[in-house]
């Protein structure tokens, strides 16, 4: 059995979950295996956002259809599966390196649904009338997808877990990076950790590009009494896991919506 023949099957043993987008590559496993992961689709399905197969428009610049996913509520997925099990691809030896390199297309649902979800309770405590509320909105909306992808490298333990993870994710993280992760929330808790770690991307996302005594102790105040043995240099560490993003990205798409 060759390499995605594996994931394939591996999937397969799963896709009697109702929940799971059959023709996604990684949903099912991932729904069941990574708690951030089916969490998000909870939420959704709460919220009543929908999975729609993509269209030309998204397959050509999907980072165009974001205002369109945002209005409609409506998070596209690509069917990779499906095509990958037509293809035969021979029996050799392919890697998740291999997958990328020949361009087989990842889908983002994890991301895009945290992006739904943030803009739902953006429209509910923001006037998006207003320019500047309309930015935090969508800052606020792309911090909770950055942080969402991040919490998911968690609980990738395994590396079938990783690789069904970086099937359908933008980025993967460090084991120096999960190492600290897990270190701080063992310390602090999951909530407090993971609350702090989304302050330091809406930082990063208004382009900060360090963070100084001063926003980290204000990150503490408005953390209330729960963050009071939170130490600046460990707030600093998360800000460096955060501030991995491009500011060019930032600034372009920026303008752009």
């Amino acid at each position: 059995m060759n390499y995605i023949e594996n994931l394939i099957s591996t999937e397969k043993k799963l896709s009697k979950n109702n929940s799971a987008i059959k023709s996604v590559l990684g949903d099912a496993y991932l729904l069941k295996k990574n708690e951030t992961y089916r969490t998000r689709r909870e939420t959704a399905k709460q919220l009543k956002i929908k999975f729609k197969k993509a269209d030309s428009a998204y397959h050509m610049a999907s980072l165009l259809c974001l205002p369109r996913i945002l209005k409609t509520k409506t998070v596209p997925y690509i069917d990779n599966k499906d095509a990958l099990i037509n293809l035969k691809i021979p029996a050799k030896k392919i890697t998740i390196d291999d997958m990328n390199f020949l361009g087989v297309k990842e889908n983002h649902l994890l991301h895009e649904t945290s992006h739904v979800i943030m803009w739902i309770v953006a429209q509910k405590n923001l006037d998006l009338k207003k320019q500047a509320s309309l930015m935090t909105a969508y800052l606020l909306s792309e911090s909770y997808a950055n942080y969402s992808e991040t919490i998911a490298n968690i609980h990738a333990t395994t590396e079938l877990h990783q690789d069904f993870l970086t099937l359908n994710s933008f980025w993967s993280h460090s084991d120096k990076e999960i190492n600290l992760l897990n270190k701080l929330r063992q310390k602090h808790g999951s909530l407090l950790t993971n609350t702090t770690l989304f302050l330091c991307f809406l930082y990063s996302n208004f382009l900060y590009k360090k963070i100084s005594i001063y926003e980290c102790e204000g990150i503490r105040v408005f953390l209330g009494n729960a963050a009071s043995d939170l130490r600046i240099a460990e707030i600093k560490k998360l800000f460096g896991i955060a501030s991995q993003l491009n500011a060019h990205f930032i600034m372009r798409t920026g303008e752009i919506f």
